[in-house]
């Protein structure tokens, strides 16, 4: 369990910085509870769902090879902008690039930390908002750090060398631009994710 530590540590100092320019970005604001409509909440969410989408798309495709099971939220994204009566965002015919094995956790790591905040993002949006909102993407989020052991547990095993442990954290650094790049341009730059 040392190693598993020892990337948590690493990986949260790497992405410390990018972790708080994501939280700050204008256009996700409305996560925090302020100034919550129905339009500045589907807005964000719209913002949120093409990096979310293409990036649970990439890993979904090493998944076997990594021997991880990860249970995607783009249905429950879509769910709730379409009870937002908000088309779903066209994704750009964008080709899948294929990852090292020890890059996906580095993703995964974004994806499923995502779902630590998810249940107070859920509760914030619940008493600040003045309209009852579809929250369905982060009511399947975890409620306690705990969730997170299968997660730290298989990485453990499979980044067995320094050198894959740098990659993944690597990995995560470039997940964390690739979100902050779509959400604040509104186009997706995979470029990034390489």
């Amino acid at each position: 369990m040392r190693a598993a530590n020892d990337f948590h540590k690493a990986l949260r100092a790497a992405t410390s910085e990018l972790h708080t320019e994501l939280d700050s970005l204008s256009d996700l604001q409305v996560f925090k509870g302020r100034e919550v409509t129905r339009d500045t909440y589907a807005r964000a969410l719209v913002r949120l769902y093409r990096p979310h989408q293409y990036l649970e798309k990439v890993v979904s495709r090493m998944l076997d090879s990594c021997g991880y099971q990860y249970q995607s939220r783009a249905a429950a994204l879509e769910k709730d902008l379409s009870e937002l009566r908000q088309p779903i965002p066209e994704q750009p015919a964008l080709s899948l690039f294929d990852v090292q094995d020890s890059a996906v956790w580095g993703y995964l790591y974004l994806l499923e930390g995502s779902k630590l905040g998810s249940a107070h993002i859920a509760r914030l949006l619940h008493r600040n908002s003045p309209v009852a909102l579809p929250t369905l993407f982060f009511a399947e989020g975890w409620t306690d750090p705990s969730s997170m052991q299968p997660f730290w547990q298989q990485s453990a095993i499979c980044l067995d060398s320094s050198a894959k442990t740098e990659q993944a954290i690597e990995a995560a650094c470039k997940a964390f631009h690739f979100y902050i790049s779509a959400i604040q341009d509104g186009c997706l730059s995979p470029e990034l994710l390489n």
